[in-house]
């Protein structure tokens, strides 16, 4: 069923790219010509999978005890919304950060191609 196999899809990006940083899952589940816009910046647009292991990368590198929660996550046809919440202690300061976004995926031919990001600030606490 497309419905399953899409929350499938992303859910298996979360879990496997976000939260254990096993980038050989980007060719099996990212499209070629992936990028990613944002709602709170619009003007600038991150394309391809290299993006993503840098952005991957760098939140790992930053956060003492990262974490990438998925709370909700839902299915309308080729479009996959999930609810996340990345957290974790900056280390330069030790402090605590959270942020919650919504991340709306587009899905083309079983791969990934599109993310629409809408994220809150970093806050504290």
């Amino acid at each position: 069923m497309l419905h399953d196999r899409n929350i499938n899809l992303v859910s298996t990006f979360w879990k496997e790219v976000w939260n254990r940083k096993d980038f050989t899952f980007l060719e099996k589940l990212i499209h070629d010509d992936y990028y990613v816009t944002s709602l709170s910046n619009p003007d600038k647009v991150i394309k391809g999978r290299e993006a993503i292991k840098n952005n991957v990368t760098i939140k790992w590198t930053e956060y003492n005890n990262f974490k990438l929660d998925v709370p909700k996550i839902y299915c309308d046809g080729n479009s996959v919304i999930s609810v996340i919440k990345l957290s974790g202690n900056k280390k330069d300061t030790g402090k605590y950060l959270s942020m919650d976004e919504i991340v709306v995926h587009t899905i083309k031919n079983d791969k990934i191609i599109h993310a629409l990001s809408l994220s809150t600030e970093w806050k504290l606490g």
